[in-house]
Order: C-alpha cells, then structure tokens, then sequence
C-alpha cells in the first residue's frame, strides 16, 4: 500500500510546499510603501479613481459596497479593496445612516469627504 500524505497537515512548517513569508505590510511600512509606490498608474489606482469619481458623483447621497461594485461592473473583491484604501486616505467616509442591500441586510454607505 502506498504512504498516505497529510494534505491537512496542523502545522504550516509540516507542509513543504508552503512558502514562509510575513503577511504583506506586517512590520515592514518601507516596504508596503514602496509597493503602493510601485503600483501607481496601475489599474488598482484606475479602479479606485473609478470608486472615487462614482461617490463624488453620488453627492450626499452616497452608495454601498454593493451598489458601486455593481453600476461600476466592477467585482466586489475588487471595488472593496479600493474602497478602503479611499477610506484610509480620508477620501471618503462613512455616512451616518445604513441602507438595504438586495439580501435584506443593513450596509454602510459611504460618501466622498
């Protein structure tokens, strides 16, 4: 009978195809600078223009993740990533009330500051 292989191993160290690495920006600020920098004309930075342009146009109003990743036709694990760097820039804030998505459930709204 053949060894059987742990495809679940508990431990990372135990698997030898895993890669050790820190997680991105963790302890590391010159280098996650350096690759936002290097990232600059890049589509993450014309997707969150996209994102940035979209809430200014939607005034006080605002939108939800859902709503701009869908008039965006943008993916969601997309727009939300450029959605928080715009937030971590003081682009855009969050609004003091909620709305409804399709699912029934209450979102953030967020605005352009």
């Amino acid at each position: 009978m053949p060894e059987q292989i742990d495809l679940f191993p508990t431990k990372a160290s135990q698997h030898p195809d895993i890669e050790r690495h820190p997680p991105v920006g963790a302890g590391h600020p010159d280098t996650s600078y350096a690759a936002a920098e290097s990232v600059a004309g890049t589509p993450a930075q014309s997707a969150r223009q996209r994102v940035y342009d979209f809430l200014v146009e939607q005034g006080t109003w605002g939108a939800t993740d859902e709503h701009i990743a869908e008039l965006l036709n943008m993916n969601p694990s997309t727009e939300r990533p450029r959605r928080q760097e715009l937030e971590q820039a003081g682009r855009i804030r969050k609004a003091e009330w909620l709305r409804t998505t399709r699912s029934g459930r209450k979102a953030t709204v967020w605005v352009a500051t």
